[in-house]
């Protein structure tokens, strides 16, 4: 139903700070941030007027949306964003664009069985939030929470481990490799990581 887009892309970040792609972005409603490799994004993108105007986009409460790696450059810490491969979860870019402070965005998490792989960033970065979407799936934020849409799962990795069924909430030491789901319609609150019930 979209009936005015445009397609924003380079590699260079001489143009990614020129103010003719940057005015592009800042007359959109929304963007749409593709998949492919996050450390890519990372290399062409950060610290450029593209970064500055997406953060604009949304102080303008604008929508800034993407998928696979379009989704892992949301937070402030990058995941799989190692040029050699997809594997090593701390690599070479380990900046995202920090549109959330102190979290981590993982996909294809279910499918691609990656539900441990968040455990080597938890034990570099203990304190960072990490949630993994898988296939199908998303969180829409807004207010400092998110809602879970589409037909799969989220990860959370919040030093915790939740139970619906006993109502419960158990609190992990570092050595606790655990994690819980939620799925479509539940909401999750950044600001005390709680699922919201």
């Amino acid at each position: 139903g979209f009936k005015n887009i445009n397609i924003v892309h380079t590699k260079d970040t001489k143009i990614a700070n020129s103010d003719s792609l940057n005015n592009v972005l800042l007359a959109a409603d929304g963007v749409w941030i593709t998949g492919g490799r996050q450390w890519r994004l990372a290399k062409a993108y950060n610290h450029t007027k593209i970064q500055s105007s997406l953060q604009t986009l949304l102080n303008q409460g604008k929508v800034v949306a993407g998928t696979s790696a379009g989704a892992s450059i949301m937070g402030d810490v990058l995941v799989r964003g190692d040029s050699d491969n997809s594997t090593t979860m701390l690599g070479e870019y380990q900046n995202g664009f920090n549109f959330i402070n102190n979290f981590a965005i993982d996909q294809h998490h279910i499918a691609r069985n990656r539900q441990f792989d968040m455990f080597e960033l938890k034990n570099e970065k203990p304190d960072v939030l990490g949630i993994g979407i898988d296939e199908n799936t998303g969180v829409v934020l807004h207010q400092n929470k998110f809602r879970v849409i589409g037909e799969s799962y989220v990860t959370i990795y919040d030093n915790t481990r939740w139970s619906e069924e006993r109502d419960t909430i158990y609190q992990l030491t570092k050595s606790d490799k655990q994690f819980y789901t939620i799925s479509k319609g539940y909401e999750y609150g950044l600001n005390n990581r709680k699922v919201i019930t």
